[in-house]
């Protein structure tokens, strides 16, 4: 080979030379560790975090088993409440409110051999035609039925709701967390408005009942 070829392979070879010291200097620089480690509190860890603030640990809960959540689904007869006015339960003309109940949600994870189910329900409260404005609560309950039978969680909530004027509508929400129950058996979610066994008797002039 010619000295003028001599050169030029020696170009060709200068750059991966070059970078293969710089790599090896830099590993001295930041301390040695095993092949294709950076422990996350050395320099060469920080280095490559782009921080040298203390590691956080990852929350074990990110990696927790994907669990299969039970169906869920509104309870039928159950997803309209109505507020009457004057002692007059069923007569539309004595309307106060009228609440629906149009979405439901789910959430779970596994915690040792049960399942904590985060639900959620939503729905719009309108005015009636003896409505106007107000607070009020709507009672709205989530349970949680097993192999078709026995009730394994029940709880009524009472969902806090204002309505302003002139406004004609507005959305509620509710979120329940506290939901724990047994991995075993067949379960499936239920939502619904509950009026606590009222059964459409008046009270102070307000009546609630649940359309059938």
């Amino acid at each position: 080979m010619t000295a003028f070829g001599s050169f030029h392979l020696s170009r060709r070879l200068l750059p991966a030379a070059v970078l293969a010291g710089a790599g090896l200097a830099l590993a001295g620089c930041f301390g040695s560790s095993e092949p294709g480690t950076a422990p996350a509190n050395t320099p060469l860890g920080q280095f490559m975090r782009g921080s040298v603030a203390e590691p956080q640990e990852v929350d074990p809960n990110l990696y927790k088993p994907i669990v299969g959540c039970p169906p869920i689904s509104i309870r039928q007869g159950t997803e309209t409440h109505v507020i009457f006015r004057g002692g007059k339960p069923g007569d539309p003309n004595a309307s106060g409110f009228q609440a629906t109940l149009t979405t439901t949600a789910r959430e779970c994870f596994l915690e040792g051999d049960q399942i904590r189910i985060r639900v959620g329900a939503s729905g719009r409260l309108l005015a009636g035609r003896k409505g106007g404005g107000g607070a009020m609560t709507l009672p709205v309950r989530v349970a949680v039925v097993k192999d078709g039978e026995s009730a394994v969680y029940s709880k009524l909530h009472s969902v806090p709701v204002t309505l302003t004027p002139p406004e004609a509508g507005v959305t509620w929400h509710l979120v329940d967390e506290g939901v724990l129950v047994p991995s075993e058996g067949t379960l499936r979610i239920f939502v619904g408005f509950d009026d606590g066994g009222k059964g459409g008797k008046p009270q102070d002039g307000v009546v609630t009942v649940d359309v059938q």
